[in-house]
């Protein structure tokens, strides 16, 4: 017995040697094309020293196979992992599909070369095509808004075409832009995303921080968006696809204003049905007076006793809705690509308008062209180019004094008892310029909008071409020049004959007319020579690349005032008789980078990333032309070590890197102003020593896929930015007031964290999720000025304090007592709290001598306190996207949690008693207030905290259904039909047209201005969006 067990032992081990595998080998190809692929890599699971990458025909093959494998792995950038099971097999063909997972993202900007989100060790968020355009944005800005944690993307005005606030992570300036750098298919672009069409683009890539984005080195202070348009390589071998696209939708305003709609005046008798005018007691009015101003209205208005405004005009028109319009607008667009054997392109066309929301204007239109070619001229030699021209114009509303609001502002505040459709019987115009009496600076809006024109054009060239050699399969040498030019040409035209009050009422004058002409050319060259190298040793993965890139900058300006046209109907430049007034600005900047980085990775397991980057550049002071950046980060995929239970991927990083911002062209030199008799005075002083700003961060993050559905990436991020520009005063110092200045420092603290889940999939039903948070938080650390209030250019309306130790984004101003305990003990017993919650003296609520209370200092002055942050609590996005057959319903929910803007249309509207709380019809007596509280709250346009409201929004930013008819066609491959809504209802206690808002300009710089300054001075609104969409794809 003993004799035959070992026999069955031998005859087992003789067994296993004889069933056990020598080799495995076998072809792996891509799943649709069955094309080879070139350098994937075949491993044994779990003996990594058996492993092999594939060659040119896609072969691979194992030798030494250990007789307890099981399963073979095999990857490829770009591709889903396969594993395999072995179960004797000597040949093994393998099919790659590609990847769709979150982890599974191959980011290419900011790092060496083009790397899977689960190797990445810093901060950069990919936004796919399908994602982008779930609900067709009508450009680029608005096709992240809600889409990526820590970028804020804020629309300070609805006008169509205008700029977006764009802001990533915390704050890196106190009075300048907080613009991220943006880059189009590798071109610097320096104007407007709200230029650039979204039907184009691939993917955009937001590299956050200063870490993230040091590669980019003296522009990247803010942050980077990279934008990838669609190119015929993305194409399968052979395959051409053509995609025609038409949407057509309306344009209207979510909610008005709340405006009062009676008075505080006596009358002269009850309202009668059919007035045509407010018959006021103490007025004498013109035989056959209907409407208007006249100058035979006699008399003063007299007030009522009691000072409620509860007294009704003889009618009441809603002069917003007779305003705003319900605009069209449309987008056609047409793309081809083809991918051939050497050549491949994609070429397209769209024609887009949004027509906007106010009456006599024809709103923005832009017609863009694409072509990007690629070139295989030899195996080893590619040629690309990328090209877009846009021709973009635009017919600018708000009439005159739009500094202050314009007509924007007028419609607010002219008095509802008029028909702002009344016809001009001065000069044959359109419109009633004089529509109210009563309205003593206002004037009619429409006849603004109608008559005083405003016209944009724009031409916009943007391209590359790039010329990339590859010697060997490990090398790589890439030489590109890029050309971003804008040319922008403006007007502005008062026309002959044009109405203007006079100091008598109802009497108008006629203007002769005046005439503005701008014309402005900006132009950036860039040549950039880069030279990459990846390669395997053993088990360690190589990318290196080192980049030079030269720069050329150049700004052309030129403008001209005239005032007087001789001849009416001849509105040129050479038609004006009177005064000319020209101003020019001619700027050059040169700079030049030298940069390297180095990604490592050992086993995939163990990921490093190391670069620095020198740059000069003419913006930099003369004793301070040279400044490095840097960058050092690293990664661990711990689940390449250990089994977590549920969990795919988890990885954790941290890096640390700097990144920074160039001054003003002029910030360095002396500047003089000029008057148009040719005498100068001494401006700014310059500043030899001025340097860039430096950002540096350190970030902290986590990125973990689990349960085969979810994707989570947290982050913590501090950074601190360093010689921020700041204006200093200088005491008249021999004749100069100002130099800029190194003079300031903050510091940010960010938490932001992006989920995404595939709730459910099955053969007929899915539905998927994306959750982003971000909390941000800036401070100011070190001021080297004086602490000063800086604020919108707009009415002088500085609401912001800028001291050092303060959180950036505090409002400050008066404050009105809201409790009995502010109050001294002694005489505590002479107030009460009224109605609206303020401290008012006993007695006196309900009557003209209501008034609230102020926090004083000891000699009685109000204090100049805190009364508002605009900080967000923390920012939420939620999109759901669920799928039946061929039926999609995509929703995007924006959610902001806390943040305050200072609301200045309402403290004006105070002033002059329109506000809808002013109006006291309908309330009980013991409910009413006088008009004098109101004045009183008012408070003469002083920043006051009356006027802080809380702008917390839940809104609906996007949704989308569609719908995709299965077409058995072999020349049709798509046909999609869909309805489409963009800023669809918002849910906020904010009582202005919208709760997003920032500030259009600093009062300083005057650079366009930031999302921490929220200061909404009559803007033009922000409005809702519907429209049906056809797509077919050919």
């Amino acid at each position: 017995m003993k004799k035959i067990f070992l026999l069955i032992i031998c005859f087992s081990f003789i067994g296993m040697k004889v069933f056990s595998q020598e080799q495995i080998s076998g072809k792996v190809t891509k799943a649709k094309t069955h094309e080879p692929i070139l350098g994937a890599s075949v491993v044994v699971k779990g003996h990594p020293e058996v492993g092999t990458i594939t060659d040119i025909n896609g072969n691979y093959e194992l030798k030494n196979i250990p007789p307890t494998a099981s399963t073979i792995v095999c990857s490829y950038v770009g591709m889903t992992t396969q594993y395999i099971s072995i179960n004797n097999r000597e040949t093994i063909n393998i099919t790659l599909k590609p990847k769709i997972t979150e982890l599974d993202k191959i980011i290419v900007s900011g790092v060496a070369s083009g790397t899977e989100k689960q190797k990445m060790t810093v901060s950069v968020d990919k936004i796919g095509a399908e994602e982008l355009n779930q609900a067709s944005p009508i450009n680029a800005a608005t096709s992240l808004q809600g889409k990526v944690a820590g970028l804020n993307i804020t629309q300070p005005t609805g006008q169509p075409g205008s700029g977006a606030s764009i802001q990533l992570r915390g704050a890196t300036s106190l009075v300048g832009s907080q613009k991220p750098l943006i880059i189009i298919d590798g071109t610097i672009f320096q104007g407007n995303l709200g230029d650039i069409g979204s039907d184009d683009i691939k993917s955009i890539e937001v590299i956050k921080g200063a870490s993230a984005s040091a590669l980019y080195g003296s522009q990247a202070g803010n942050g980077v968006i990279v934008i990838h348009t669609k190119r015929g390589r993305d194409l399968e071998e052979d395959e051409t696809t053509v995609e025609i696209r038409n949407e057509f939708g309306i344009n209207y305003v979510e909610n008005y204003i709340d405006l009062s709609t009676h008075h505080k005046y006596l009358l002269k008798n009850p309202k009668n049905p059919g007035d045509t005018y407010t018959n006021y007691a103490g007025v004498s009015y013109p035989e056959n007076y209907t409407h208007g101003s006249n100058p035979y209205i006699l008399g003063s208005r007299i007030i009522d006793p009691d000072h409620y405004a509860d007294n009704p005009y003889a009618f009441t028109n809603n002069l917003q809705e007779q305003f705003f319009k319900t605009g069209k607008n449309y987008t056609n667009y047409v793309g081809i690509s083809r991918k051939a054997k050497a050549t491949n392109f994609h070429l397209s066309f769209e024609n887009n308008k949004q027509g906007g929301i106010i009456k006599e204007t024809d709103g923005y239109k832009r017609k863009t062209f694409r072509a990007n070619i690629d070139v295989d001229l030899t195996d080893y030699l590619t040629v690309s180019s990328s090209t877009m021209y846009s021709n973009v114009s635009s017919e600018d509303p708000g009439g005159t004094n739009l500094f202050n609001g314009g007509a924007f502002f007028d419609v607010l505040f002219t008095l509802p008892d008029v028909d702002l459709t009344w016809e001009n019987e001065e000069n044959g115009a359109p419109y009633d310029l004089d529509a109210s009496h009563w309205n003593n600076q206002e004037t009619n809006p429409l006849y603004q909008v109608a008559n005083y024109e405003e016209q944009l054009n724009k031409n916009i060239v943007l391209g590359n071409v790039q010329a990339v050699f590859n010697p060997t399969n490990s090398i790589n040498i890439s030489a590109k020049y890029t050309l971003d030019r804008t040319s922008t040409s403006n007007s502005e035209l008062e026309p002959y004959d044009y109405l203007v009050k006079s100091s008598t009422k109802g009497i108008l004058n006629k203007s002769k007319g005046n005439l503005f002409e701008s014309n402005s050319d900006n132009t950036n060259q860039t040549f950039q020579l880069t030279s990459h190298f990846s390669e395997k040793f053993d088990d360690w993965n190589t990318n290196i690349k080192v980049s030079y890139l030269f720069e050329d900058y150049k700004y052309n300006y030129r403008s001209t005032y005239g005032t007087t046209f001789s001849v009416n109907g001849t509105h040129t430049m050479d038609a004006i008789s009177g005064d000319k007034q020209s101003y020019s600005l001619n700027e050059t900047v040169r700079s030049e980078n030298v940069f390297g980085i180095a990604q490592l990775d050992y086993k995939s397991r163990y990921l490093f990333d190391v670069m620095y980057r020198y740059d000069g550049s003419s913006k930099f002071g003369e004793d301070a032309k040279w400044h490095s950046y840097y960058r050092i980060s690293g990664g661990w995929r711990l689940t390449e070590d250990f089994d977590i239970p549920g969990f795919q991927e988890f990885k954790i990083r941290a890096a640390f890197g700097t990144s920074g911002q160039r001054p003003g062209y002029a910030a360095q030199y002396e500047t003089y102003t000029i008057n148009p008799g040719g005498n100068y005075f001494k401006s700014t002083f310059g500043n030899q020593a001025l340097k860039p700003s430096t950002t540096k961060e350190t970030e902290y993050a986590v990125n973990a896929s689990f349960l085969e559905r979810f994707n989570l990436e947290v982050s913590y991020s501090f950074s601190e930015t360093n010689d921020i520009f700041m204006k200093r005063n200088l005491l008249a110092y021999k004749g100069w007031n100002t130099q800029w200045d190194n003079a300031g420092a903050m510091e940010s603290e960010v938490y932001e964290a992006k989920l995404n889940s595939k709730n459910i999939k099955s053969d007929n039903f899915s539905w998927s999720s994306t959750v982003i948070f971000d909390k941000i938080r800036s401070k100011i650390t070190n001021l080297d000025v004086p602490p000063k209030l800086v604020g919108t250019e707009a009415q002088e309306s500085k609401a912001f304090y800028l001291r050092e130790g303060e959180t950036f984004g505090i409002i400050y101003g008066e404050k009105f007592l809201t409790s009995l305990e502010q109050v001294s003990q002694e005489e505590r017993e002479k107030y009460t709290i009224n109605s609206d919650g303020y401290v008012i003296q006993k007695g006196t609520e309900g009557t003209m001598l209501e008034s609230p209370l102020k926090l004083r200092d000891e000699d009685g002055v109000p204090k100049q306190v805190q009364i508002g942050n605009t900080n967000a609590d923390f920012n939420l996005g939620f999109a759901n996207t669920f799928k039946y057959k061929g039926l999609t319903l995509y929703t995007l929910i924006d959610w902001k949690n806390g943040g305050d803007v200072y609301n200045r249309t309402r403290q004006w509207l105070y002033r002059d008693h329109r506000a809808g709380e002013v109006d006291q019809s309908g309330k009980a007596p013991n409910e009413k207030k006088a008009y004098d509280y109101y004045s009183n709250l008012y408070n003469v346009n002083r920043i006051t905290s009356e006027f802080v409201e809380d702008a917390s929004y839940v809104k609906i930013r996007e949704a989308a259904i569609y719908y995709n008819f299965n077409v058995s066609n072999s020349i049709v491959k798509e046909i999609k039909v869909g309805l489409i809504g963009r800023n669809l209802y918002t849910l906020t206690d904010y009582t202005g047209y919208d709760p997003e808002v920032a500030m259009p300009k600093y009062a300083e710089s005057g650079v366009p201005g930031s999302s921490y300054y929220k200061m909404d001075a009559y803007s033009y609104p922000n409005h809702t969006s519907i429209s049906a969409s056809l797509t077919v794809k050919f």
